[in-house]
């Protein structure tokens, strides 16, 4: 299930972002975890972060119970968004963002 942290503002999303956070919460799910997004076009963030067009979104990573299960979705929130999304392990959450043609 996908929920959203108090104050979490989807204004502006784009609808990539949507089927990107769609996508990321079926991931988080087969591991029987809550996929809590933290953050999309709310927060501070860098001067030129997607947040502030609405084109990334930010998850909590601290609900997974262990290393070897946060590493084992990361690898597979990367093949799941494949090559239209960069993903990032932040340390604190994971941070996905729409880049169209981004190989990574």
């Amino acid at each position: 299930m996908v929920r959203f942290k108090t104050g979490v503002s989807l204004t502006g999303v784009c609808p990539q972002v949507v089927l990107g956070i769609m996508i990321s919460a079926d991931v988080y799910a087969k591991h029987n975890i809550d996929m809590w997004v933290t953050s999309v076009a709310d927060g501070s963030h860098g001067k030129y972060s997607r947040h502030y067009q609405g084109m990334a979104w930010d998850m909590r990573v601290w609900n997974i119970p262990s290393d070897a299960i946060r590493h084992q979705i990361f690898d597979e929130l990367k093949q799941a968004l494949g090559e239209s999304f960069m993903l990032l392990d932040e340390k604190d959450h994971f941070h996905a963002s729409f880049k169209p043609n981004f190989v990574g």
